[in-house]
């Protein structure tokens, strides 16, 4: 073995790559550096036995490797990158008490645009068997404000006074409504997935929750707009809530060459929300009168026949490469497009401790602006929580907007219609920006999921998305882990990463907000890749598993939101409540 090869095995290989940058010849280009590195690391492993005799140059190096005489040669200081950039690509791994380095394979690349982007209704909605709204409250769909149940001013109620107490959960027949049918199962779908040639389907909300990951990526954490809210708001965060930041899990479900992307749910239906439940019987309440909502209600089963269920109302629609189905709550033919969604929003206490919302009926909308007890406060948790997953449902479903009842669980306080347009204002600054930031998000996820189906074709995979803490990472980590039914093990996941950063109109946007104007003459390009990190990497597995049993992962949903008494009680100290003993913490 030659000098050079002993001093190679002694070194650690952090201090060959140092001794390298210092050495190395002058002119090699950077882009160079990784692939290097790399057969620098597997020739020392390899110098023992490989290196033959009496010819230190012979075909032991990879081809770009740098050889032994290379180490003497210094070029000019000015031509070496500096160490994170070479070290970049490489992930350093720490098992049985050494440093081993692993290469990140590369394993897609490109430039991503908006348009073209192709759409085509397949299935349209059936309006004669979607509802309408009742109780006069049609009128709300073009008053763009909130409306309230009754005026405070003269104590008038200003639609039917039977809506004011909620029926609660108890009192409520949920088996006379159709069950929920996750997409896999969905034999409709996918059918007219199989009709269309696509090749991925989805519900609406199975889906949401991986665009507004995207969105969140591709626009470097746009912020929200507060321009339009009292100056009471100027102080309080302007970014998406904790909830919209956290990991989320689906299961990308193999179908015969299709794939199905189905929301990982708890399946107790004891582990349902106080929203999630009221969610349900409050569409009954406002588009049925209080005689055929009767029918639902447990207490009149002896007197009152019980309603049966009726069959949901989808539309199916292929984007791209998606079947995608959406499901129609309400219409109304004099709105732009027709149809829009059903929603509730609780009291601000009631999200941040729902597991024990009984002790904040005290909490009241009695005003239109302010931080608290008020609707304005309401509409903004909801800006930063909610909207983003919103909108996209909305353009899914081809929608107009949204319908929204505001209330406490016990009491509803009032209603608003906030149309498709109003929430793109908030969001992205136009409705431009907001169909070309879906069209993207949409496109990118496509190109994610071909990547981790063909690397694991014909099988089922859980897929664990996770957006870094730092706002300026434009990163979406994903874990990938395809399930074996017999078995628990973690060890076979790995963690592959969308990296990107935008240009418009050619000039790099990297680590700037997004912002387009709503003329549409912006050219947006999503400069991306798609790199994963080598199986077994004991870092990722133990990263994975501790966002599975962390408070947004399997346990979090199980046990609910820890309770924190202290931050309810300001809430509650700034509405002129009196305390509680107790509380929780869900959104920041």
């Amino acid at each position: 073995m030659t000098a050079v090869g002993k001093d190679a095995v002694k070194l650690s290989y952090q201090q060959h790559v140092r001794r390298y940058l210092e050495n190395s010849r002058a002119g090699c280009l950077q882009i160079n550096y990784v692939r290097r590195h790399v057969c620098l690391r597997r020739t020392f492993r390899q110098f023992s036995t490989v290196l033959p005799s009496g010819n230190p140059e012979s075909n032991c190096f990879f081809e770009g490797a740098p050889k032994p005489n290379d180490l003497h040669q210094k070029p000019n200081s000015s031509q070496r990158p500096p160490l994170a950039s070479v070290l970049e690509g490489l992930h350093l791994q720490k098992r049985d008490g050494k440093q081993k380095a692993t290469a990140v394979r590369k394993l897609a690349s490109g430039k991503l645009q908006a348009e073209p982007f192709t759409f085509q209704i397949v299935e349209p909605a059936d309006l004669s068997r979607t509802p309408t709204l009742a109780h006069d409250l049609d009128k709300v769909l073009f008053m763009k404000k909130q409306v309230p149940l009754r005026n405070s001013t003269t104590a008038e109620f200003n639609f039917d006074p039977w809506l004011k107490s909620i029926s609660q959960p108890e009192h409520f027949n949920f088996d006379a409504l159709p069950p929920y049918v996750i997409a896999s199962q969905d034999t409709r779908l996918l059918q007219n997935a199989r009709q269309n040639q696509c090749r991925y389907v989805s519900s609406t909300s199975s889906i949401g929750g991986l665009l507004a990951h995207i969105y969140q990526v591709i626009s470097n954490r746009r912020p929200v707009d507060q321009g339009p809210f009292s100056e009471a708001f100027g102080n309080e965060p302007n970014a998406f809530t904790a909830q919209m930041r956290a990991p989320l899990s689906v299961v990308l479900r193999h179908n015969s060459g299709l794939y199905a992307i189905d929301a990982e749910k708890i399946d107790d239906a004891n582990d349902e929300t106080i929203m999630m439940k009221l969610g349900k019987s409050m569409e009954k309440m406002v588009t049925l009168l209080p005689e055929e909502f009767a029918r639902y209600d447990l207490r009149n089963k002896t007197q009152l026949p019980q309603a049966k269920h009726e069959d949901e109302v989808f539309q199916y629609t292929r984007f791209e490469n998606f079947m995608l189905r959406a499901q129609i709550d309400c219409h109304d033919p004099r709105l732009p497009r027709k149809t829009f969604d059903l929603k509730t929003r609780a009291t601000l206490p009631v999200r941040m401790d729902h597991l024990n919302y009984l002790e904040h009926l005290d909490y009241r909308l009695e005003r239109t602006k302010g931080l608290f007890l008020s609707y304005e406060r309401e509409y903004y948790d909801m800006l930063r929580s909610a909207f983003l997953k919103y909108s996209f449902q909305v353009r899914i479903g081809g929608m107009d907007g949204l319908f929204v009842s505001y209330h406490n669980t016990s009491e509803l306080f009032g209603f608003q219609y906030i149309s498709l347009e109003e929430m793109d204002q908030h969001l992205f600054g136009n409705s431009h920006t907001g169909n070309q930031a879906f069209a993207m998000s949409l496109k990118a996820l496509e190109l994610i999921l071909d990547v981790i189906s063909t690397k694991h074709a014909g099988k089922d995979i859980r897929i664990t998305s996770e957006l870094p803490k730092l706002t300026d990472d434009q990163r979406l980590s994903l874990y990938v882990e395809p399930i074996d039914e017999h078995s628990d093990d973690n060890t076979a996941v790995t963690r592959m990463d969308f990296k990107c950063h935008s240009t418009v109109n050619g000039e790099s946007k990297e680590k700037q907000f997004l912002a387009l104007r709503s003329n549409g003459l912006d050219d947006w390009t999503v400069n991306y890749e798609i790199v994963e990190l080598p199986r077994g990497n004991g870092r990722v597995i133990q990263k994975y598993k501790r966002i599975r049993e962390g408070p947004s992962g399997e346990n979090g949903q199980r046990n609910g939101s820890r309770r924190n008494a202290a931050f309810l009680n300001v809430i509650r100290s700034n509405a002129g409540l009196p305390p509680i003993k107790q509380g929780s913490f869900a959104e920041e």
